[in-house]
């Protein structure tokens, strides 16, 4: 299959979600560390949730072929990330800027899931 130029090989990929979750636990833990978690219980569940989904996402899309179900899973993400964004701007406005980088990713793991979809 040819592949666009802005869907990244498979190692980019997999180097790219890593670069996002060390963004997003370094924007947890400015958040934790002003006591945000205490203030809004909402912003862990949050966090937690975006957790879950993105470690979700490769097996489900590469080990099991559920392309569809992974493009769920990216637009599950996509809200997430929103949301988790302004409550810790709330908390910390760098911690909320930290999760833009990651929103910018969901958007281009989302392409790229569609992409595996229709071909």
């Amino acid at each position: 299959m040819e592949k666009p130029f802005w869907i990244p090989s498979l190692w980019a990929l997999h180097l790219a979600c890593v670069g996002s979750a060390f963004l997003m636990g370094l924007s947890a833990w400015l958040v934790w560390a002003e006591g945000g978690f205490h203030r809004q219980p909402m912003a862990m569940l949050l966090y937690l949730g975006q957790l879950g989904l993105s470690l979700a996402w490769d097996p489900v899309v590469f080990k099991a072929g559920a392309t569809k179900v992974g493009l769920v899973l990216c637009m599950a993400l996509f809200g997430v990330l929103i949301a988790c964004a302004r409550a810790f701007k709330n908390v910390n406005p760098i911690a909320g800027d930290l999760v833009k980088p990651c929103l910018g990713w969901a958007v281009l793991l989302s392409l790229a899931n569609l992409m595996l979809l229709f071909h």
